[in-house]
């Protein structure tokens, strides 16, 4: 399983702002610099994530993006949702389109067995917790 480009960039994106002081409202163009996003892609993820709640815009002379909601209640499942849509296991992995074996395909057990276990260990992590184990190097590498 594969995150859309626009899933890691909004990661990123929402991290740095998680990561400026408290209040800071943070222009597009220094996210989209310091996490080496093109403006234009970051721009549109942002707009999703102010449609959703997960960030504030706002406009005129202090324009920019601030988190809408405090950082322990963001997390990197809503994030990932945002993009990806529900996390779920409804799909053959065998490929076949109408199988008979539904709801008793051991390998379809298993997938929805690693799909729900991946699910919530994404919605126990808070993006808070990212922020508290953030390397703060990892951008130099």
């Amino acid at each position: 399983m594969r995150l859309m480009k626009a899933s890691e960039y909004g990661i990123h994106g929402v991290l740095y702002l998680a990561l400026q002081p408290k209040g800071k409202i943070t222009v597009l163009d220094e996210v989209a610099e310091a996490e080496n996003i093109p403006k234009s892609y970051l721009s549109k993820i942002f707009q999703i994530y102010t449609k959703v709640g997960i960030l504030k815009s706002y406009r005129g002379a202090n324009k920019g993006f601030i988190l809408a909601k405090p950082p322990q209640k963001i997390t990197l499942k809503e994030l990932i949702e945002s993009f990806e849509g529900k996390f779920s296991a409804d799909k053959c992995l065998l490929g076949r389109r109408n199988c008979a074996n539904t709801g008793k395909c051991p390998v379809s057990l298993k997938w929805q067995e690693a799909v729900e276990a991946m699910s919530k260990v994404l919605e126990k992590t808070t993006l808070k917790q990212l922020m508290d184990s953030f390397d703060y190097n990892l951008n130099a590498a």
